[in-house]
């Protein structure tokens, strides 16, 4: 499936360089930033100081420190399936004192996205029968939309939504029902990355299966196990992550307004007055170190 076909290679050639050259343009502004390794918390640098309207660096905070700052709760999978690139990151950063988050991502977001356009391509081509240069028109229209040029530029985890919707698409429509498994995948990865696209794969396969989505055992299998699955990740790092640190940073909270029980209230009210803290409370405040439910629900 993912081998290139001879009408594919060029389009494949090109898009990769489109797209590594938009990633490009986020590492030419990001750089010298993003790069750093011990300026203030990862929290400060990848959440204050990334200004595009509707899209967060936390991507890049998990690959820095491994921790959560994404809603877990609609994004279960994520963390896991960035771990490796953490791990990788980490060592890099021990090793040669430098961060390597927004360019790991921007690797990740440039061959994703070119996965993406050869299989959008191929279902134009080979399941809807396009001619060539109408596959390759409407390949180029949708990347062209600003909303998906943003998003396979900018770390955040709406090109592998993309990848995964476009994959179960061209599942869908091989000419035949997808297999229980194959269904149980796509389910949880896409619902993984983004739980609201799980619907979009469940409503793949009851327009590709019929009557026979709603037989007890594919329900289960198809359905069910996956969400179980994603439950089960989405407690642990519950638990194991979120869970401490909100029992944490709810102890130092308290510490610092039992020292000064104005500080808090100023933080939460207007975020500049955080700069009336002293040195001390601006290290240790919950806030640097990331958000609570306190400040932010």
């Amino acid at each position: 499936m993912f081998k290139l076909r001879k009408e594919e290679k060029p389009l494949a050639l090109v898009a990769f360089l489109v797209f590594a050259l938009q990633n490009a343009l986020t590492l030419y502004k990001y750089h010298d930033l993003f790069t750093r390794v011990g300026f203030r918390g990862y929290w400060v640098l990848f959440h204050e100081m990334f200004h595009v309207s509707g899209y967060d660096a936390y991507s890049c905070i998990y690959l820095s420190n491994g921790k959560i700052y994404y809603e877990l709760s609609r994004h279960p999978l994520f963390g896991p399936l960035l771990a490796p690139f953490y791990w990788l990151n980490d060592a890099i950063i021990k090793q040669f004192d430098f961060n390597a988050a927004i360019y790991i991502m921007a690797v990740l977001l440039t061959l994703s996205a070119t996965l993406s356009a050869v299989l959008l391509f191929r279902i134009l081509r080979s399941q809807i029968g396009l001619k060539l240069a109408d596959a390759l028109a409407l390949t180029a229209l949708l990347f062209s939309f600003a909303s998906i040029m943003l998003a396979v530029m900018l770390p955040d985890h709406f090109c592998f939504s993309l990848l995964l919707l476009i994959l179960t698409l061209y599942i869908a429509n091989k000419g035949k029902a997808m297999a229980w498994w194959q269904t149980a995948l796509l389910l949880l990865f896409t619902a993984g990355i983004t739980l609201s696209n799980g619907a979009k794969t469940l409503l793949a396969d009851l327009f590709g299966t019929g009557k026979a989505f709603f037989k007890p055992r594919r329900l289960l299998l198809a359905g069910v196990l996956p969400l179980v699955v994603l439950g089960a990740a989405f407690y642990a790092q519950y638990t194991l992550q979120l869970l401490p640190r909100e029992q944490e940073s709810a102890r130092i909270e308290a510490q610092v307004q039992k020292k000064n029980p104005n500080a808090i209230k100023r933080s939460v009210r207007t975020r500049p007055e955080r700069n009336e803290l002293s040195a001390n409370q601006w290290v240790t405040t919950p806030y640097l170190n990331g958000p609570t439910r306190t400040h932010h629900d």
